[in-house]
């Protein structure tokens, strides 16, 4: 799908997006809800994003498009091969969505002629002259390119840039997951292990209500975005546990990945001492509730350790692109206690047990040993000692 944002006036932002197909259901032009709503999914929601090569071409430049994707492509998939996949499902570049110079700026949250928005092939992208780099996670700068000569190098730049922001995300992940070498593919496979039905919960439709038009909006919004839960019943058969499985662990790190950037974020402001409060220290509670009485679905996300409500609101505020407060949220909502967090504390006290006895059996190794080797010293000095007085003797 083709999902348009705005970053400033002289910018656009393209980015490949996970969508369903009732975005056909949607004009652009006239949604500027949505595309707010769908602007911020993005940001908050990098899991379901592909890396995407976005170039920023001058307009005198003779670069040929087709040689720059393929470079792009070949950098793509070394980088791809050798990283650590903490934090991305998928890495593969599969498109390069490119915007014609000739559509109209975007301004705000309106989008404003929007059919000049087209996705091309990029080997017939020559006539493209105002492109640049984008990632799931933040862009610190355009990019530009004047020359072939220095495609490659731009672009190995780019992605090394790319690869610390990546492990600055991990290490705080790591560290703040209780975890012992915690890593994204190994909390999948214990969810995977632990988790169970019941921590879906059936979204119903409110039955006998009319619902606004822009409440119909956000609902599709939410339901695209994968914030919607639905829970299976025990007898539905055709849905292996493995789908469920992997459902529920997408679903956490979801949430997961929208916090991180978050505590990225506050590292410049909080003190090494404080930073560990800040950070996961405990998988989360499932909550549901509606923003809006009136919503067709039910708003369901991860309450994390140390967290509120309030916390909950400003996330669907910020992923809905609309204020909300406590006085619009239906209060009848619920909290559920995860399971697969009271395995992971049982796995974790085993283990520091299990480590505290390894270390005290080292301790009293380290201790024997070293009580063997100075009473082995002493048996020689009292041995070479007596040689020598039994050698004076005799002379």
């Amino acid at each position: 799908g083709l999902l348009v944002g705005y970053s400033s006036a002289d910018v656009y932002v393209v980015v490949d997006f996970v969508i369903l197909d009732e975005f056909d259901d949607f004009n652009l032009s006239d949604n500027s809800i949505f595309a707010s709503a769908a602007l911020n999914i993005a940001k908050l929601l990098p899991i379901t994003l592909k890396i995407i090569g976005l170039f920023h071409i001058k307009e005198d430049s003779k670069c040929n498009m087709k040689k720059i994707y393929s470079i792009w492509s070949d950098l793509q998939a070394t980088f791809t091969s050798n990283a650590n996949k903490l934090l991305f499902s998928d890495t593969t570049v599969k498109s390069i969505y490119l915007l014609k110079n000739e559509s109209k700026k975007i301004s705000g949250h309106r989008l404003e002629n929007s059919t000049n928005l087209v996705a091309i092939d990029p080997v017939k992208a020559f006539e493209i002259n105002q492109i640049k780099f984008e990632t799931s996670l933040e862009i610190d700068e355009i990019i530009s390119i004047d020359n072939e000569k220095n495609i490659e190098n731009i672009l190995i730049k780019f992605l090394q840039s790319f690869q610390e922001k990546l492990k600055i995300e991990q290490e705080l992940f790591v560290n703040g997951l209780p975890v012992k070498e915690s890593t994204f593919k190994q909390l999948s496979e214990y969810v995977d292990q632990t988790c169970k039905i019941d921590i879906y919960r059936k979204c119903l439709p409110v039955s006998g209500q009319v619902e606004e038009p822009r409440i119909q909006k956000l609902d599709k919004v939410m339901k695209m975005s994968g914030l919607i839960r639905i829970k299976f019943d025990d007898n539905f058969t055709n849905l292996s546990y493995s789908t469920l499985s992997h459902n529920v662990t997408e679903s956490i790190i979801k949430s997961l990945m929208a916090r991180i950037q978050i505590y990225c974020d506050s590292i410049a402001e909080t003190s090494s001492a404080l930073l560990s409060e800040n950070l996961i220290s405990d998988l989360p509670k499932l909550v549901y509730f509606k923003p809006y009485p009136a919503f067709k679905y039910e708003y369901c996300d991860y309450l994390f350790p140390n967290e509120t409500s309030e916390t909950l609101i400003d996330q669907i505020s910020n992923i809905l692109g609309i204020e909300l407060n406590l006085k619009d949220i239906d209060t009848n909502y619920e909290v559920c206690e995860h399971k697969i967090g009271k395995n992971l504390k049982q796995r974790n006290a085993t283990s520091a047990n299990s480590d505290k006895s390894m270390g005290e059996s080292n301790r009293i190794i380290i201790i024997i040993v070293s009580l063997i080797a100075i009473l082995v010293s002493i048996l020689i000095r009292i041995y070479f000692n007596f040689n020598s007085n039994q050698n004076s003797v005799e002379q």
